[in-house]
């Protein structure tokens, strides 16, 4: 991984803290980095308050749109879980070589 990815992904892992913060009451942040196989997976999930109720995939803000152009721009697959009573998870799998 080049200095120039590796900017993205810390990009990245900002904005889910910075959200978790900003829009969800978050009392706790956990970031993970690991090595899958052949790729490299950072995880940034919270115990906030997770997404409005009328959110939609349509409607997403800035902030998740930032994170999936940082991820396109680095090869990577970007998902945004939210499981109810735990919060949001952000993960993002960036392969390496």
């Amino acid at each position: 991984m080049n200095d120039e990815d590796a900017t993205h992904l810390f990009r990245i892992a900002q904005e889910a803290v910075t959200n978790a913060l900003r829009h969800a009451d978050a009392t706790r942040i956990d970031i993970s980095l690991d090595r899958e196989n052949d790729a490299l997976v950072m995880a940034v999930s919270d115990n906030g308050q997770g997404f409005p109720e009328d959110h939609s995939e349509k409607r997403e803000g800035l902030g998740i749109r930032t994170m999936q152009f940082r991820a396109s721009a680095v090869r990577a697959l970007l998902e945004v879980r939210q499981t109810r009573g735990y919060g949001v998870t952000v993960r993002c799998r960036v392969p390496v070589e």
